[in-house]
């Protein structure tokens, strides 16, 4: 890569920043190893204007914007040249001979994956800095997504192929206020409150692509997939059919298109049926974070909370009916499910609100008073307690659900550890 860089400050007041990043990785077939990546950025301090003079509680204010693009090659050595690896065995003349294929479909069209981003945001600081805080909003496009995607064989040797598939959109803000709220020299308090809000679209699919169907569940009952991405909805969402109750017999009912109910041992489901539920992404994420100073004592805690998300909760989609056989099973199978027969659907009835409130970490500390003690500068006793409490209705294992990539959402029956309450002494 080569870099370059100008800062222009003009009386610490007008500020700007420009910058090139010229990229390349042999990752890429020799016609698309090479992109450009610009970005620039201007700031002003306002709260130095001669106009600003009258506002003695004001210290800073500072509005800033930037634009920038970036370049993303985050995907398997090889996909874009032909690679061979061995493949099969054969029996030739009573010697088996191993024989070399094709190791991955390769794609010479592979490009850079380029994320395009608008920030504006506003600093301020006042009362003599005891109140400061930041406030941001972006708009960020990513063009040429880089996945793996399922693909038909023949023609294709393997099922998957390394491509760019279409655009993505997210959009945002983030917030955050600090306040010193006590500063003496035996009492000290200061609190940091943080939010933000994300929403991801899919802008488009690229070339013959009018959906890309993602989350496939494995048998038994071979639910099928629940999310479905098409240009103009949101990341996050659950394609999946809608619970409609159960039978007095305790079977399965759901809703077809035309929002009729109907019982699955009755009429056959259609993927037709299927709507799409709720969003992984929260609508709000909190974090709080505490100190206090008395004294030699010192307390710290650390907040966090996500409001207005769901979870698919497969721990309870594999595990908490009665017809399970030969393994374990959850309460839920022998009480609020005993009734139910029949194999599990793949409905929103296993969707979940996950609003949580956590206490991740609080530390108590006690420092010594060494100063009168040789070759020692400081010294202190701690405790500190990790993952303290949770407060939720969610009843899977943790409502801290992966919200990353294109299918968030998701508590896993199969790789999920429980969260564990640590405590450290030292």
């Amino acid at each position: 890569a080569f870099f370059g860089r100008v800062n222009y400050d003009y009386m610490d007041r007008y500020l700007l920043t420009l910058s090139g990043r010229y990229e390349g990785s042999s990752k890429f077939y020799k016609d698309n190893r090479w992109g450009m990546f610009p970005a620039a950025s201007v700031g002003w301090r306002i709260s130095d204007e001669s106009f600003m003079g009258g506002l003695s509680f004001l210290n800073n204010l500072m509005v800033r914007a930037g634009y920038g693009v970036t370049g993303n090659q985050n995907f398997s050595p090889g996909a874009a040249n032909r690679m061979y690896s061995a493949d099969t065995w054969w029996l030739v003349n009573g010697n088996w001979i191993t024989t070399y294929g094709s190791a991955h479909n390769q794609n010479k069209n592979l490009q850079w994956e380029e994320k395009k981003e608008f920030n504006l945001g506003v600093d301020f600081s006042v009362f003599d800095h005891k109140l400061t805080g930041k406030f941001d909003i972006y708009d960020r496009n990513v063009d040429g997504m880089i996945y793996d995607v399922s693909v038909a064989v023949p023609p294709a040797v393997h099922d998957k192929t390394t491509k760019n598939v279409g655009s993505l959109r997210n959009k945002g803000w983030e917030a955050e206020l600090t306040w010193n709220a006590i500063d003496q020299s035996d009492l000290k308090y200061a609190t940091t409150l943080t939010a933000s809000r994300n929403t991801s679209t899919l802008e488009s699919l690229w070339g013959s692509q009018t959906f890309w169907d993602r989350v496939y569940f494995p048998a038994l009952g071979s639910p099928g997939s629940a999310v479905r991405l098409y240009p103009g909805e949101e990341i996050g969402q659950f394609f999946v059919w809608k619970h409609a109750g159960f039978t007095e017999e305790g079977n399965w009912m759901l809703y077809d298109e035309e929002g009729n109910a109907f019982d699955v041992t009755e009429e056959t489901k259609s993927i037709d049926d299927k709507q799409f539920v709720g969003n992984a992404l929260p609508d709000v994420m909190f974090s709080w974070n505490h100190s206090l100073q008395w004294k030699q004592f010192e307390v710290s805690a650390f907040f966090t909370s996500w409001l207005g998300h769901d979870i698919f909760n497969t721990i309870n989609m594999y595990y908490s009916l009665p017809n399970v056989d030969e393994q374990n099973v959850l309460k839920k199978a022998f009480e609020e499910h005993k009734d139910i027969t029949g194999e599990k659907e793949l409905s929103d009835y296993w969707i979940e609100n996950g609003d949580f409130l956590k206490l991740k970490t609080l530390t108590v500390r006690y420092n010594l008073d060494v100063e009168n003690v040789q070759y020692v500068k400081n010294a202190n006793v701690y405790l500190t307690g990790n993952n303290l409490f949770t407060i939720t209705n969610y009843s899977g294992m943790d409502p801290e659900s992966n919200i990353n990539g294109l299918d968030p959402g998701f508590e896993w029956h199969d790789n999920t550890y429980p969260q564990t309450r640590l405590f450290t002494l030292g």
